[in-house]
């Protein structure tokens, strides 16, 4: 009688191979960015020929994270490697339980913040926050102002007061018109009231337009 080759595996294998995929989807989400930096803002802080501020939020259990910055436009990841790079240490505070859709519904955060010092006037960086565990941002770009000041155009917005998907796009489509009416614009002024939750829903502010045109190398200064 001809001997089996193979037996039949054991259901425990299965059992193992299905907690391995897990195991390896969890740390491919870490390698693809899932616990990076979210919200990034930069703002004016102090001397704009000097210094720039930035803030962002990361998930509770996340690393501690750098604001790198090095000098001209339109840089990719792989110019951070290299010579001119300047690196600045954050401040980080927990939030705790904040309220996210609803009063019931609870997020919790680290708020990140870091203030870059001893930048030149009328020059351009391009930054990004984060480390090389969890991910970074997205790579976008600002120019301080010149020694002299001079004269500057700048946006100005207030009372947006959105609560809902379809009054935030009203609020998108309003800086973009105005971003293209005024494309030499240093920064955006937002004035205040921003959402127009009382219960201080997060999610409102994640939706906030202001947080995504860094594309356009503009400040933002948002006023809650």
């Amino acid at each position: 009688m001809a001997k089996k080759l193979f037996k039949r595996p054991a259901p425990y294998i299965f059992v193992f191979f299905v907690l391995l995929c897990v195991i390896c989807a969890y740390i491919l989400s870490f390698a693809n960015g899932a616990n990076s930096p979210f919200d990034v803002n930069a703002a004016i802080n102090g001397d704009p020929r000097t210094q720039m501020g930035f803030a962002w939020y990361t998930n509770p259990d996340s690393k501690t994270s750098t604001l790198e910055l090095i000098e001209g436009a339109g840089r990719t990841a792989g110019d951070f490697a290299g010579a001119g790079l300047l690196k600045f240490g954050e401040t980080k505070m927990p939030v705790t339980n904040a309220n996210y859709t609803s009063t019931t519904d609870k997020r919790s955060y680290e708020s990140h913040k870091a203030l870059a010092r001893g930048l030149k006037p009328s020059d351009t960086y391009s930054y990004r926050v984060g480390n090389d565990i969890d991910g970074w941002s997205d790579i976008c770009s600002f120019s301080t102002a010149p020694e002299d000041g001079g004269t500057f155009s700048f946006i100005y917005a207030t009372d947006t007061q959105a609560s809902n998907p379809a009054e935030f796009r009203v609020t998108a489509n309003t800086l973009k018109r105005a971003y293209e009416t005024i494309p030499d614009a240093r920064f955006a002024l937002i004035a205040g009231d921003l959402v127009d939750s009382t219960t201080g829903l997060e999610w409102e502010w994640e939706q906030h337009p202001p947080r995504r045109f860094c594309h356009r190398r503009k400040i933002e200064l948002p006023q809650r």
